[in-house]
């Protein structure tokens, strides 16, 4: 389209301008026009594709993250957890089941909380 655009606009002047020195000079400053335009857009898509390569490793870097932390969560262990509510502030959590741990401290009121895995140990 823009080579037809600038043909048509060279044969226009050719026809509009009958001295050979003014027609030079209008071809040769429409020429260095278009020429400028088109290293403009170079320059712009250049710099897009820069951007998007950028924005390309930016992403596969996150689903690199995303992958080892989905690993890191939801990845299937013998670890199990046991929900405390604070019989001082009604708080609710989850702690790791250990038949060692007597006490925990609440994280919200941090008032000392005994455990009991009696009930627990049972279910197993």
């Amino acid at each position: 389209m823009f080579n037809k655009k600038f043909n048509d606009t060279i044969k226009n002047l050719e026809e509009n301008i009958s001295n050979k020195k003014d027609l030079e000079i209008a071809k040769k400053q429409v020429t260095e026009l278009a020429v400028a335009y088109l290293d403009n857009l170079d320059n712009i898509e250049k710099k897009c594709e820069a951007r998007i390569r950028h924005c390309e490793n930016k992403i596969d870097n996150l689903e690199e993250h995303l992958q080892k932390l989905e690993k890191e969560l939801f990845e299937e262990d013998d670890v199990e957890f046991e929900p405390i509510t604070c019989p001082y502030c009604n708080a609710h959590f989850m702690i790791e089941c250990d038949s060692e741990l007597t006490e925990m401290q609440c994280p919200d009121c941090n008032n000392t909380i005994e455990l009991d895995w009696g009930d627990f140990e049972d279910d197993m």
